[in-house]
């Protein structure tokens, strides 16, 4: 009898374990839905956040800020020692304005903005599917807007015309609207979200605020007259005093201030992109996100000199007539007017 019971045990428990077999639903542990995701406030701002982080490929040099860095006076990279900075001469095409819209650098600047600007639409889509509700949700859906209308700004900016696209769902070739149109809608945008935004960056640094949107339309009323024709002046001089009027930002008494690794506390600094050595060391759409300035610029011997952990390039370099703009001291002859805080100063920490 003690032999059957047992065999008659071992059948129901390979049965259960077949049965079992036949339910084949998984688990995923590695992603989660979106219908399960946004049910608090900090997965909001954890997906927000990766706007912020798509931001570190802007020093990149070969991204955004090399090509409008080395296509002004402010600075190029000439062919070194043993051809070092040839390049295939994009930074002499740059330099020189004889470059192509198949130049690598035109390339990656256009996919930077237009990637922001997908990826604010899919936060913004995100946002709009969740049910939750809480007190800063709305401030940060205009925080997204706002981001999304920097991408704008910079792509009119620097290519005109462009395409127009706010819905994620629409998966149709957007329609290239005019400069003006862009302008219309960069205009509305801002001034419908920014009284939904933080102050300064001394309660939300890295992030856009009050004072990033007005000084984005500052620099957008400057440039109306170049752009169309018609002179904004005034509307540039009152978004300035929009941003002196919010109490937290002026000149700092020392120019280097701005420059320092811990640079969170600069009372000039209008936005900020937020590095870090630890959270900022990885690759994002074909480019790196480190900050990289000091192994452009600094000569390889440098490295010595300085206790540099990394290579440094002898690379970029200012020209001679925007190195005259400053004294011995190294301080800007000019700093106009009261206020000229720096609107993108990258945090190296």
């Amino acid at each position: 009898m003690k032999k059957i019971l047992i065999t008659f045990s071992l059948l129901l428990a390979l049965g259960t374990h077949f049965q079992s077999c036949t339910n084949l639903d998984e688990h995923i542990y590695s992603s989660i839905p979106s219908d399960e995701f946004f049910t608090t406030e900090e997965e909001f701002l954890m997906s927000a956040g990766r706007v912020y982080s798509h931001l570190l490929g802007y020093t990149h040099y070969y991204n955004i800020w090399g090509t409008i860095t080395v296509s002004t006076d402010e600075a190029l990279s000439p062919q070194r020692e043993g051809g070092q900075w040839f390049d295939g001469g994009v930074w002499r095409d740059l330099h020189a304005h004889t470059f192509t819209p198949q130049h690598d650098n035109i390339r990656q600047t256009w996919e930077f903005l237009f990637t922001g600007i997908s990826l604010c639409n899919q936060i913004l889509y995100e946002f709009s599917q969740a049910t939750l509700d809480f007190p800063v949700k709305e401030s940060m859906i205009a925080e997204i807007q706002t981001m999304r209308a920097w991408f704008y700004f910079n792509a009119m900016d620097l290519f005109g015309n462009v395409p127009l696209t706010t819905d994620f769902t629409d998966t149709s070739i957007p329609d290239q609207k005019s400069r003006a149109e862009i302008f219309n809608f960069v205009e509305t945008e801002l001034l419908e979200n920014v009284d939904k935004l933080a102050d300064s960056p001394s309660k939300s640094y890295g992030r856009a605020t009050k004072a990033m949107a007005y000084t984005i339309l500052a620099k957008m009323y400057l440039n109306h007259e170049k752009w169309f024709g018609i002179a904004r002046w005034q509307e540039t001089i009152d978004m300035c005093d929009e941003v002196t009027k919010l109490g937290t930002l002026d000149l700092e008494n020392d120019y280097f201030a701005n420059f320092i690794v811990n640079n969170q506390s600069s009372r000039e600094t209008i936005f900020a992109i937020v590095y870090d050595k630890v959270y900022a060391n990885g690759g994002s759409n074909g480019w790196d996100r480190k900050f990289r300035f000091h192994q452009l610029t600094l000569h390889g011997l440098s490295q010595e000199t300085f206790g540099i952990i990394d290579g440094t390039w002898n690379g970029f370099c200012t020209s001679q007539s925007f190195f005259e703009t400053f004294d011995l001291t190294g301080t800007p002859v000019a700093r106009c007017g009261s206020m000229v805080p720096s609107m993108m100063l990258p945090d190296s920490r």
